[in-house]
């Protein structure tokens, strides 16, 4: 019995079944020149988690998407992406960012709205992830 527990264990881990203490990705990024997640730099395929933070250098650009949502943070940009229930949210810090919301149908746009910073902390914003 003692002899299965290892292989079950591994079983489990790349089954992808969450385990105690571990939170669902949020999102992926979906290109990146010159961002960062955190305090490290980022790459496209990258992995975000509830209350990350993406930011950009000055002549940098970051994409993200959750769901239905994507997100572009254009240069000098920095924002902190979180999950309300089902919704994606977001508190920009710094920048600009623009986001689009798709419709369920042919990928076509449903929303688009961009949000600018002139000081440290501008707002918070709730965006519907239908996904």
């Amino acid at each position: 019995m003692l002899r299965c527990a290892p292989a079950t264990i591994l079983v489990l881990l790349f089954a992808g079944i969450p385990l105690f203490g571990q939170t669902a990705p949020l999102g992926v990024i979906t290109q990146s020149s010159g961002g960062h997640l955190n305090a490290a730099a980022t790459s496209t395929g990258t992995t975000i988690y509830n209350g990350d933070r993406l930011s950009t250098e000055a002549n940098g650009v970051l994409g993200a998407r959750s769901g239905s949502v994507q997100l572009l943070l254009s240069g000098d940009s920095a924002i902190f992406v979180g999950q309300d229930g089902t919704n994606l949210t977001g508190a920009l810090q710094r920048g600009s960012v623009a986001f689009t919301v798709e419709s369920g149908g042919g990928g076509a746009p449903a929303y688009r709205r961009r949000y600018s910073s002139p000081s440290p902390i501008a707002s918070s914003h709730c965006w519907a992830n239908d996904a």
